[in-house]
């Protein structure tokens, strides 16, 4: 591989292995080579064209801890995530199917991870590490877990709690309903105590309609009045019922303390 690439190419691997760079801009690139601004963002566009550093943004690439004996290289999905929010100075935690997915409620591995964060919008792609970002006031982050992975990068999710609250706020971005109400009810019946914690998430997170559907379910459960009371004590009063079931259509009897249509 080593003479598959040009001599400013490996310059740039050398330099990242000295320095044990994860990420570099062309204007760095080109203050620690001497060289120009332009050849050095020349260079490492070329690099991302071969798959042997990843994009993140105009300027601004992921490098391998060293030339990729493959070939080619793609970074960590949790890597390139780091460095996108790092490079914003953004606060995030990853939601949706992703966290699902980590709590074990979801068998199958997503192959992009959805991200609430303070900075960015849309879709990006890093190598071949796929997100949607969805861009949120710094107050609607919260209750999150982290760990470190093998490789040193801090990874934050929604808590098991926050994660429930998500799948009934966001439904229908994350296609969670009917799937949320039996994972509500494993999660009440796992752990004692949950039922009362995953309604002060929702306290805090959750809109009138999740607080709603989650009274409803949480009754169903048989949880305990005390704790239905802190749910229906946060909720205005209404004649204008929401299905309990948004995914199908608003048709049954009404649950008139939570304001809910039974539709399934």
């Amino acid at each position: 591989m080593l003479g598959q690439i040009g001599g400013l190419q490996a310059q740039v691997f050398a330099l990242a292995q000295m320095r044990r760079l994860v990420s570099v801009t062309g204007e760095e690139l080109a203050g620690s080579i001497g060289w120009t601004r332009n050849q050095a963002s020349q260079v490492l566009s070329r690099l991302a064209r071969r798959k042997l550093a990843a994009r993140v943004r105009p300027d601004l690439y992921l490098l391998p801890p060293g030339i990729p004996a493959g070939g080619c290289w793609t970074p960590d999905s949790f890597l390139a995530l780091s460095v996108l929010m790092a490079d914003r100075g953004a606060q995030y935690q990853i939601c949706g199917s992703a966290a699902f997915h980590h709590h074990g409620w979801l068998d199958q591995v997503p192959n992009r991870l959805v991200v609430y964060n303070t900075a960015i919008s849309g879709s990006r792609l890093v190598g071949a590490a796929s997100f949607r970002l969805i861009q949120v006031q710094a107050s609607r982050l919260g209750d999150t877990e982290s760990f470190r992975t093998p490789e040193g990068v801090t990874v934050t999710y929604s808590s098991r709690c926050r994660s429930l609250v998500d799948a009934l706020n966001d439904w229908s971005r994350f296609g969670s309903f009917p799937a949320v109400r039996d994972w509500i009810g494993t999660e009440v019946a796992r752990e004692p105590g949950m039922a009362s914690r995953i309604v002060r998430c929702a306290l805090t997170y959750g809109n009138i309609g999740s607080l709603r559907r989650l009274g409803v379910i949480l009754e169903d459960l048989g949880v305990s009045r005390q704790i239905l009371g802190r749910v229906a004590s946060a909720l205005p009063p209404t004649s204008a019922w929401i299905p309990l079931r948004p995914d199908l259509p608003g048709k049954g009897p009404v649950h008139r303390r939570w304001g809910v249509r039974m539709n399934g």
